[in-house]
Formats: structure tokens, C-alpha cells, sequence
């Protein structure tokens, strides 16, 4: 493989750590693969010895000029928490806490001027924090807010599409407000905390939501004042807590667009469960109490009711029934 241009390299080992020698890479480079111009890696070294590999030893032999005097030039950086050496831009994490992301000059060879290049890596942030940052998240597609507001100086909101809210603090008018005018791509709302309906009063309707989870909905307050789909009139796909069977066919005809639904029935008393043992009383049920199911019956559901209650439900929107499909847990194929 004398003409090899690019190569990459996922090891992990049980203990060896002749794969962090920088050095010895080198020379191997030089006499077996003198054409290589792309180098990437990530070596993972369990059991390492601390003491004869720190990351001053280890990075110092990664910092001569046959690494860094070349374009592209080869940077690495190591994680010493878990033992990895990896090359930058390529290895750099995607997943963060905001709090967690603190580059230390001794853990990479990348100079400062170019840290700007790990914050352009992460596609997936979690800002558990207030604390300022000297670069900005560009790339950020999944966003967790743990916190109650969001340092727009350090986040390009503007690329989010997924948007999981955990924080019970949040005002939902402001949050809302954030969504439409600075998150013009978001499309999956998470809201995971119990709020009260009465805070989506005079809140100009999320259009751009087309997949909405609500896990805590039946332990919010006012939750039957305030159509949902008033606020969220286009979505499609919904996982959400409920408290009845009542409130579930209440949501199957409010949501016009809806193909996909998962309801947990929470606070089951044992009434709920029982009236679901029989199939034929839960196929019956579905088209008794909804108006659009007895109108279209092709839709297909699934009851899992192992521990907690779950029913999955698909509502199909073509003009031809779907198949049946088989599995070995219960599922059930209902059409006209």
C-alpha cells in the first residue's frame, strides 16, 4: 500500500499503547505510506499506565512538524477520562453538556485560535449552565435546555430541529416566542416538565411542529381548557401522558393530520386496564369514541400493557388499506 492517500483507523486495546506512540507512527508513515496526505484516528487504550502516558507525553510526540506542517495538518487531542486519542476536526465529540466542554491547551495539539473548530463539531447540546463561552455552537441540529433562558450570543438557533425543554421554570409564552422567531427549522417539540395549559392562551399557533411529546401531560394543570391543536394544528406524530381513555379519543379527533400517536395511560385505578383486556372490546372502543376512526377505520394499533399502558396507534392517509404485518406481541390490522 505504498500509494495510500487516506486512511483511518477505530482501535480499541485491552492495553497496548504502542498506538500512541507519535514517534513511532512517524517513521512507520514515512517508510510504509510516504503519499499519505489524510490521517485520521481514534485509539481507545484500556488499562493504560498513567504514569509513562500523560497527556504531555503523549501529545508532545504529536507536536513535531511532520504532524503540524502540512496541509491539512494532522491535530489530536486526548480525552484522559476515558483514555482516547483522537484526531480534530474529524473525532471531536458531537454530543455535549455545555458545562462539560472546557479544551485545556495541555489536551490538544490544535492552537487556541482554532477551538472555535470543537464548538463546530457539536450537533447535539445540552446548556445545563449560565456560563459564558468565548466561541459560538454554529452546527447545533438537537438542543436540551436544563436551564430557564438561552444565551442566543454563544448558539446559532436558527439550524435547531429537534428542541427538548426540561426545565419547569420556563415560561412557555417566552419559549414559544424564542421558537417562532429564532428557530425557524425546528420540527420535534419535547416539552418534559408538568405545565398549565392556561400559558398557551394567546399564543399564536407552531405550524412548524409536526412532532410533538408531551410525557407529562396528565399531571399538568387546565390540560382540557385549551385545544392542543390549536397551538400545534399541524402535527403528525404524538407521544403523550394521558389521564383517561376519554381525553385519548378527545386527541385522536382533534388532531386532523395526526398518522402516528403514542398515548400512556397514566394513573390507571385498574378500570382502564380491564376495559382494555378484551381486543374486540379495544377495536370497538376505538371506533365507538372517536368520529374520525368510525369514519376511516384503516388504521392499525398496537397495546402493550406489560407494566405501564401504552397504546400505539398508526392512521394510515393513502387510499389503499395497509398490510398486515405480523409480530409476536399483540397487533392488530383494522379497516373497512
Amino acid at each position: 500500500m505504498p500509494y495510500l492517500q487516506q486512511l483511518e483507523l477505530i482501535v480499541s486495546s485491552g492495553g497496548s499503547s504502542n498506538l500512541l506512540e507519535g514517534n513511532q507512527w512517524e517513521i512507520f508513515i514515512k517508510k510504509h505510506l510516504p503519499f499519505l496526505s489524510m490521517f485520521n484516528f481514534k485509539f481507545q487504550i484500556i488499562n493504560i499506565d498513567r504514569n509513562n502516558y500523560n497527556e504531555k507525553n503523549i501529545l508532545s510526540q504529536f507536536s513535531s512538524s511532520f504532524w503540524l506542517n502540512r496541509n491539512p495538518t494532522w491535530y489530536v487531542a486526548y480525552n484522559i477520562d476515558d483514555f482516547i486519542l483522537y484526531t480534530v476536526p474529524r473525532f471531536a465529540p458531537r454530543t455535549i453538556k455545555h458545562s462539560l466542554l472546557s479544551i485545556l491547551p495541555h489536551s490538544t495539539t490544535l492552537p487556541v485560535k482554532q477551538y472555535f473548530i470543537y464548538y463546530n463539531q457539536i450537533n447535539e447540546l445540552e446548556l445545563d449552565s449560565n456560563d459564558k463561552s468565548s466561541y459560538r455552537y454554529g452546527n447545533v441540529t438537537q438542543l436540551i435546555l436544563s436551564i430557564t433562558k438561552i444565551d442566543e450570543s454563544i448558539i446559532d438557533l436558527s439550524k435547531v430541529k429537534y428542541l427538548c425543554v426540561k426545565s419547569l421554570s420556563w415560561s412557555l409564552k417566552k419559549l414559544f416566542r424564542i421558537i417562532k422567531t429564532s428557530m425557524t427549522c425546528l420540527y420535534h417539540l419535547k416539552i418534559d416538565f408538568n405545565f398549565s395549559m392556561v400559558q398557551l392562551s394567546d399564543i399564536y399557533p407552531l405550524e412548524q411542529i409536526r412532532i410533538l411529546d408531551l410525557p407529562q401531560f396528565s399531571c399538568s394543570f387546565n390540560n382540557n381548557n385549551i385545544e392542543l391543536c390549536s397551538i400545534f394544528p399541524c402535527v403528525e406524530r404524538l407521544t403523550i401522558g394521558i389521564s383517561s381513555l376519554h381525553q385519548m379519543s378527545h386527541i385522536i379527533d382533534q388532531f386532523i393530520n395526526l398518522s402516528s400517536g403514542s398515548f400512556h395511560i397514566m394513573n390507571d385505578q385498574g378500570d382502564i386496564s380491564h376495559t382494555l383486556t378484551e381486543t374486540d372490546t379495544v377495536y370497538k372502543w376505538l371506533i365507538e369514541k372517536t368520529n374520525r376512526l368510525a369514519i376511516d377505520r384503516r388504521f392499525t394499533y398496537r397495546l402493550d400493557s406489560q407494566s405501564d399502558i401504552w397504546i400505539h396507534l398508526w392512521i394510515s392517509s393513502e387510499n389503499i388499506p395497509p398490510e398486515k404485518v405480523s409480530y409476536n406481541y399483540l397487533f392488530f390490522l383494522c379497516f373497512k
